[in-house]
């Protein structure tokens, strides 16, 4: 199934496996090279600045986690927990953190904090690999030129998908419901 929240993901199959077949089609899987194929999507989706699964997503409000921006926030759809503060962030919030990619000398350590050249902390790291993370970012962070993680230089990058209005200006309205 091609991803919603971004059309240059690849596709995912979703299986629906019964009986004794399952785990040898599972050790057959791993055995021909799968590891790597989630690993080059894993690296995609990092350098693409896509979040998934409670690990990066847990505690993040559905703006923070660029769901506005990734259809994953339907603002005319029906009743789910959440919705009110959703709407009002839609309408009359200010979204000064955001999901944001990064590029890294190495290897970052998730829930390692992100500091600025101060050592005040701007964000967390929610996901990395050797040469890419994501992170959660203080929006009026993002241009500083030295951030730093676990000793390890990190430089925050702009996805295609996100407005250039998304990072003009923090300090006001930032949602795509401006005019």
């Amino acid at each position: 199934m091609t991803s919603q929240r971004l059309i240059k993901l690849p596709h995912r199959v979703l299986l629906k496996l019964h009986g004794a077949d399952t785990t040898a089609f599972l050790q057959g899987l791993v055995t021909n090279d799968v590891t790597e194929n989630v690993e080059k999507y894993e690296n995609l989706r990092r350098a693409a600045g896509i979040a998934e699964g409670a690990g990066e997503l847990a505690d993040l409000l559905p703006f923070q986690a660029n769901g506005d921006l990734l259809n994953m926030v339907a603002l005319d759809k029906g009743c789910y927990i959440g919705q009110e503060l959703t709407a009002r962030t839609a309408h009359t919030g200010v979204i000064r953190r955001r999901i944001m990619p990064f590029e890294c000398q190495g290897q970052v350590r998730q829930g390692a904090d992100i500091l600025d050249e101060k050592k005040n902390k701007v964000g967390k790291v929610i996901s990395s690999d050797t040469s890419r993370c994501l992170g959660i970012l203080q929006l009026s962070s993002f241009k500083l030129a030295k951030l730093t993680a676990d000793d390890v230089a990190l430089t925050a990058r702009q996805p295609e998908w996100m407005p250039d209005k998304i990072l003009a200006n923090n300090k006001t309205r930032t949602s795509l419901t401006d005019a």
